[in-house]
């Protein structure tokens, strides 16, 4: 696994430097100090790029520290952070300002889109029945099963997000809703895809009617609209606004038994 990279800021340079000497003794090689003196000039104590800190977070790290500000860089698994940062905290006069930067984890798809601002009611309404009547639509059986297999990406993919995610609120960070969400939900989030895998075999996908239109090829029509209600709910669901939408729907081109 990738490791994390933790980075505290000290007003103190000779706090960072016994911070540093301690994280050493501890057993965490993979650590530097940066100093910025008076005059702008930067202080290294140990080669940041020699232990695969990549160039363009160095010269953030270095565009960001103050004058006569010191930062400890430290590069280690995400789980195994607890202790630097409770050394950390308990270092010197002024506990330093306390960054965790999680390890960039690969995206299993690229069609994630953006969530936009939730839209009235009556808009959504609208905007089904536009989709019915303009959305080009292929009974032709697709040739793979796409949904499904990104659908095992993502069970395998969440599991780890989760746990880096969980540490790092033991850390301290602060988590935005989304995540606070995802953490207190992953279990209907993995009941839900195991729900699917189990009930949605890959012969029966293969009878859902797709879209031909460039966003959505080949993907079934039920998907390009589920993802519809998402974005213009915002991700705010309920039953009553996916009811209407369907509703809407409907009123201009029926969903066959199958969606």
């Amino acid at each position: 696994m990738k490791p994390a990279i933790l980075t505290a800021f000290f007003v103190r340079r000779e706090e960072a430097q016994a911070a540093f000497r301690k994280l050493k003794r501890e057993g965490h090689h993979r650590a530097a100090v940066v100093h910025k003196d008076a005059d702008g000039r930067v202080e290294i104590h140990s080669p940041l790029l020699q232990f695969g800190f990549k160039r363009g977070l160095v010269k953030d790290l270095l565009r960001r520290l103050a004058t006569e500000e010191s930062a400890l860089v430290l590069q280690a698994p995400i789980a195994s952070l607890r202790q630097p940062v409770a050394l950390l905290r308990e270092s010197g006069e002024h506990p330093p300002l306390i960054f965790v930067l999680n390890p960039k984890r690969t995206s299993i798809t690229d069609d994630l889109g953006t969530v936009a601002t939730p839209i009235p009611p009556s808009q959504m309404q609208e905007r089904a029945a536009h989709l019915a009547a303009t959305s080009q639509i292929s009974f032709t059986p697709p040739k793979g099963t796409v949904l499904l297999d990104r659908l095992k990406r993502m069970r395998e993919w969440i599991g780890p997000v989760c746990r880096d995610l969980s540490e790092a609120a033991a850390l301290g960070q602060r988590a935005t809703p989304i995540v606070e969400w995802i953490l207190d939900n992953q279990h209907i989030i993995d009941g839900s895809i195991r729900d699917v895998q189990q009930n949605l075999s890959r012969r029966f996908y293969r009878e859902l009617p797709v879209l031909n239109d460039e966003r959505h090829r080949g993907l079934p029509r039920i998907y390009g609209l589920a993802r519809q209600i998402v974005s213009d709910t915002g991700l705010r669901l309920d039953r009553e606004t996916v009811v209407a939408f369907l509703e809407a729907y409907q009123s201009v081109d029926t969903l066959t038994t199958a969606e």
